[in-house]
């Protein structure tokens, strides 16, 4: 009797071991795997919730979240889809993929921009990203990212920027014609990144705009600023420049300049910044730098991960949440210094 029940308590441990392989996280020195296998387009972290958006695999395109820093995680919600003309079978999230979800938080607003083939637009949770319902449904743009002015938010789609100043419930086109992959802001200066026509600024939201940097390459690694730095990540180089990488520009987009010492992959998919910390995520790890982009070191954390492509960030008080095609991982910010 007594081995019978040894037995069956090491079924049920084997068991909460497989779940949490799935679900949840395994410890690798200074990091935290969650969400395993699958692709994280974005996350969002506040002191008390994360929250990741995986690439769907056509079974489901649920919004993740934990209440304990990443080591647990729950389905909250899916991402509902209207049935089209044209897709008349397309009834919910479970007939879809979704290709990617970004996130922006507005005080108590939580704004999720879906990109896919069947379906785009926003959505908007109230409850820290429990529940998400549609904001203005005649908004139907594919979202690459967001940025703020103010109460402004601005939204970088495959068709240009759009702009809402009522919480996402209406949203009007605000220029441009380019997919625009990074927005980002500086002294009132909106900044936008585009796929293959290069960087363009506009100095009256939105209104007008002026193209500031006409390179090779694919922004899909977006936009930052830093201080008096306006930085772009530079991925998948097309025509004569295929160096890539980082640019930096210090006078509101006049000059740039490559700043890729130290940086040993120069096709970054993403930039984050954390007080005077900015990470460039590459297709095989994160890059940290603590000079404003001058200079990069390998963010190793300890574990065979290390080198995963990095396709989102996002930091609380605690810890640094780095989204791969193979979960997320963390990186206490205590490391850093």
């Amino acid at each position: 009797m007594k081995h019978l029940l040894v037995c069956i308590a090491m079924f049920f441990a084997i068991g909460l071991v497989s779940a949490c392989d799935i679900f949840g996280t395994k410890d690798f020195k200074n990091q935290s795997i969650g969400l395993k296998g699958y692709n994280i387009s974005d996350i969002y972290a506040n002191n008390t919730y994360t929250i990741a958006a995986p690439t769907s695999t056509n079974s489901f395109n649920y919004i993740f979240r934990s209440n304990n820093n990443g080591l647990s995680w729950n389905s909250v919600d899916s991402i509902h889809v209207v049935a089209s003309s044209s897709h008349p079978g397309i009834i919910n999230s479970h007939e879809v993929n979704i290709a990617y979800v970004k996130f922006i938080s507005d005080g108590s607003y939580l704004f999720a921009g879906i990109g896919g083939e069947y379906s785009a637009g926003l959505y908007v949770s109230t409850d820290n990203g429990k529940t998400w319902a549609r904001s203005d449904s005649s908004f139907a743009e594919n979202i690459n990212c967001f940025t703020k002015i103010g109460k402004t938010i601005f939204a970088g789609t495959s068709h240009g920027v759009f702009l809402s100043s009522n919480y996402g419930t209406n949203w009007n086109a605000a220029g441009l014609n380019d997919a625009v992959t990074g927005l980002t802001m500086i002294r009132d200066t909106l900044f936008a990144a585009t796929a293959g026509n290069g960087l363009f600024c506009s100095n009256n939201n939105g209104v007008s705009w002026n193209k500031v940097y006409d390179g090779n390459f694919g922004f899909e690694g977006g936009v930052l600023t830093t201080g008096d730095n306006v930085l772009i990540g530079a991925s998948s180089p097309i025509g004569k420049d295929t160096v890539g990488g980082v640019l930096v520009s210090s006078d509101l987009g006049k000059n740039w300049r490559h700043s890729n010492s130290g940086l040993a992959d120069n096709n970054v998919n993403v930039l984050h910044s954390y007080g005077s910390y900015i990470l460039a995520g590459t297709s095989s790890g994160v890059y940290v730098s603590k000079n404003d982009g001058s200079s990069w070191s390998f963010l190793s954390n300890g574990s065979p991960n290390d080198s995963l492509p990095v396709f989102s960030f996002s930091t609380n008080d605690s810890y640094l949440f780095v989204g791969t095609n193979n979960g997320i991982w963390r990186y206490p910010l205590s490391k850093l210094n």
